[in-house]
Parts: C-alpha cells; structure tokens; sequence
C-alpha cells in the first residue's frame, strides 16, 4: 500500500491535490482513541469492527491509525474486499505525523 506524508494529506485536504467528493478519509483507531483527537474530515471505522461495507469503493481512501500499522492492516483489508489498488493510501506515521505538522493543525480535533 502506498504512502502520503502529513503534508500531502494536508494538501489533500486543502483542495490542491483532489476535489473532497474524489476521495475519503478514514480513521482506524477505536473509538475512544477517534474521540480524544481526530482528524475533523474523517469517518471512524475503528479496525477490529472489520466493518468494510463503510467505504466507497470508488473513492480514493486515505487511512491513519495511531502511527501506520493498524491502517495499513486495514488497507490490506479493503483491497481484499474490493477496494481498487490504485485508490489505497496509507497516511505515514499516522496520526502522530499529522498532529506534528504544521499545515494539517486547522484540520485536527483535539478533546481536552
């Protein structure tokens, strides 16, 4: 599965990369861990739900876990239940590379 730095999925998330209707963002950490900080533009489909049947699989899919693991195990998922190839992404260094770049702070949510 291919990866995108923070700073391309920023610019993702800006528009500069893709139109927002081209593409999806998906959070793979479990619930508690979405709740506590999350990307605002991504869905939650916490890994161990298994619960593929979320995505569009016509869409691009960006994925993030904690640090890369967990989302590339779900990728790997996605493409076994149809997911195009050419549309998996993995966020590298997951939500520890997002939260420590600069351009993706106005996309992220923080509970205190």
């Amino acid at each position: 599965v291919p990866d995108v730095t923070a700073d391309e999925m920023a610019q993702v998330l800006d528009g500069e990369l893709s139109p927002r209707c081209d593409y999806q963002l998906v959070d793979v950490r479990n619930i508690g861990e979405h709740h506590k900080h999350a990307v605002i533009e991504a869905i939650n489909v916490p890994l161990q739900h298994r619960n593929i049947a979320k995505l569009d699989m016509t869409k691009r899919t960006y994925a993030y876990c904690a640090e890369g693991y967990r989302s590339v195990v779900f990728l790997s998922a996605a493409l076994i239940a149809g997911l195009p190839a050419e549309k998996a992404r993995n966020i590298r260094g997951g939500f520890k590379a997002l939260g420590e770049c600069e351009a993706m702070q106005s996309h992220l949510h923080v509970s205190m």
